[in-house]
């Protein structure tokens, strides 16, 4: 019987365990599974089709996945170790390597709307990702922008409940991805790390919602441009600023 590592990400033959794991040399599947394959292989194979589809190599890895695989830099060759990331507890999944990402990991062995999604967002650049992940503050603050060129910004009452409302909404949103960040240790986020971002999800909305209000009885103009400039001046320096936070200790230094 053929190995997995052998055969084409894309073709339609069975999908079989591989006997090793060939070295990472671009974005790569691991497909964990404890137990027989009969039974999840139809899901196997249309994930197979799906990331074949995104560029992957897609193998079935062997019952024991080491910590750190056989990699070759793409520009150079030179081999090193890509480490591998399967949370406890989980024993079906995806393991997503790259030799230019930060190893994920997606639970269940479905081909769903979810795993597309981590498999696109795995290909972007980590300064990319790490903006598009703040998708979020960026929304809300919209809608508060918005909300304060109506007569609602008038109502101070109604308007701290706005501010307040899209400060939890914007907080509630972004935590699933800081808490998936944080449980994975190659990401190396701290708490003070979780912390900060989390402040700035809520934060943010908020203080464009003050800006907003402060400017209530100026331009349009005003109201729309500097709430707006607010805005994309807070996200774009988010990364500075959890930088600096990060290194606070003085460890990456």
């Amino acid at each position: 019987m053929p190995s997995a590592a052998n055969t084409p990400s894309g073709s339609q033959g069975e999908v079989v365990r591989a006997d090793s794991i060939p070295v990472i040399v671009g974005p790569t599947v691991l497909a964990i599974i404890r137990g027989p394959l009969d039974s999840v292989a139809p899901a196997l194979r249309r994930v197979r089709e799906m990331a074949s589809a995104l560029g992957y190599t897609f193998v079935v890895a062997p019952e024991t996945v080491p910590a750190y695989l056989p990699a070759s830099h793409s520009g150079t060759g030179q081999p090193y170790g890509e480490a591998v990331y399967i949370p406890a507890g989980h024993p079906a999944g995806y393991a997503l390597v790259s030799p230019s990402r930060t190893p994920e990991f997606v639970h269940g062995l479905a081909p769903t709307a979810n795993l597309r999604r981590s498999l696109r967002g795995f290909l972007r650049p980590q300064l990319l990702a790490w903006y598009l992940d703040l998708w979020p503050i960026a929304l809300l603050s919209a809608v508060v922008i918005v909300a304060s060129l109506t007569s609602v910004v008038q109502r101070k009452e109604v308007w701290i409940g706005v501010s307040l409302a899209a400060g939890a909404l914007s907080l509630a949103l972004v935590a699933p991805t800081v808490l998936a960040r944080w449980s994975n240790p190659f990401h190396n986020v701290l708490l003070r790390d979780v912390v900060a971002l989390l402040v700035l999800a809520a934060g943010i909305p908020l203080l464009v919602s003050g800006t907003a209000f402060a400017l209530a009885d100026r331009h349009l103009a005003y109201r729309l441009l500097i709430p707006l400039i607010v805005s994309v001046a807070c996200i774009a320096g988010s990364f500075l600023l959890l930088l600096l936070v990060h290194c606070t200790s003085g460890d990456c230094l």
